[in-house]
């Protein structure tokens, strides 16, 4: 009996949720299932999740993972903004402002900074580094295409030159 209500206030939710116009808001939405194992799984809606309920079970399928569970296995499930894992920009902090095939232009530096290239594999990158005031260009012409970490004290940043 207990499986029929779930599945019931579940269709219902994800029906709501789903046929309701979306606005740039509900794009960071997320269907979370917890499981009564301490286990939790994650569904952004922008990813149009596809809920089925095959004969006590709940298989919720996404582009990123797809999960099949009984539905006494199911604790909760809500729905809640998804946090992005981006944070805001401290003053503080280093940033590129612009990057082209021969320099990155670096905000956030002062004059006193040392500035260090590595490759991926942790191999000094002999560059060099300019600093203009509000800015500093790092010379990276003669590196070839690649990822690369930029350190300056002790913070650092990673970029990619095509």
């Amino acid at each position: 009996m207990k499986t029929k209500m779930y599945f019931k206030i579940l269709f219902a939710l994800t029906m709501l949720v789903l046929s309701t116009p979306r606005t740039s808001a509900q794009t960071n939405r997320m269907l979370v299932l917890e499981l009564f194992a301490g286990t939790t799984n994650s569904f952004l809606l922008a990813e149009e999740p596809v809920i089925t309920f095959p004969d006590g079970y709940i298989d919720v399928s996404s582009e990123s993972t797809s999960v099949y569970y009984k539905l006494s296995e199911v604790a909760n499930y809500h729905f809640e903004d998804a946090s992005t894992g981006i944070k805001a920009v401290e003053a503080d902090e280093i940033r590129v402002i612009s990057i082209n095939a021969d320099k990155v232009s670096i905000e956030g530096l002062e004059d006193k900074d040392i500035v260090q290239v590595f490759d991926t594999t942790g191999m000094q990158m002999p560059v060099a580094a300019t600093h203009n005031g509000t800015y500093t260009e790092v010379s990276i012409g003669t590196l070839p295409a690649g990822v690369y970490i930029i350190k300056a004290g002790n913070q650092s940043l990673k970029i990619r030159k095509r």
